[in-house]
């Protein structure tokens, strides 16, 4: 069983996560994201150029499935930061969960132009091709 908050190998029945302490019963999962978003706004309140708060702030988005103010999120870092592979694969995963097929190409190639083993990203081009056949 994995973690719904840090998707961590959490042994079967347990109530909470051996790694980051999340409450494993139904619906804690959404409690637990939005104590993390009100948490890394108030970081970002305090310290706007935070690079780290503002890209787990996306990553909390996206696993809400707030995917817009994820994809925001991450289009505002990348205005600000260069050479952040895992930043545009995030997005290219983003644009593929809401099928904008080309755009999230554009983004697992730009993923793979930074670092060129990036796996994910891989993965991501791969399931493209799968669904254009």
């Amino acid at each position: 069983m994995r973690c719904r908050s840090c998707n961590s190998e959490v042994p079967q029945g347990a109530a909470f996560c051996p790694k980051c302490g999340a409450r494993q019963e139904a619906g804690a999962e959404f409690e637990t994201i939005d104590r993390m978003i009100e948490d890394y706004r108030r970081r970002l309140d305090d310290k706007p150029d935070d690079a780290d708060a503002r890209f787990n702030l996306a990553l909390a988005y996206k696993h809400k499935g707030l995917d817009e103010l994820a994809l925001a999120e991450l289009a505002r870092l990348r205005d600000e930061t260069e050479g952040f592979a895992d930043l545009e694969y995030e997005m290219a995963a983003l644009y593929l969960r809401r099928g904008e097929l080309d755009q999230a190409r554009e983004a697992a190639q730009r993923a793979l132009a930074i670092e060129p083993d990036h796996r994910s990203a891989k993965r991501v081009l791969a399931r493209i091709e799968q669904e254009r056949g």
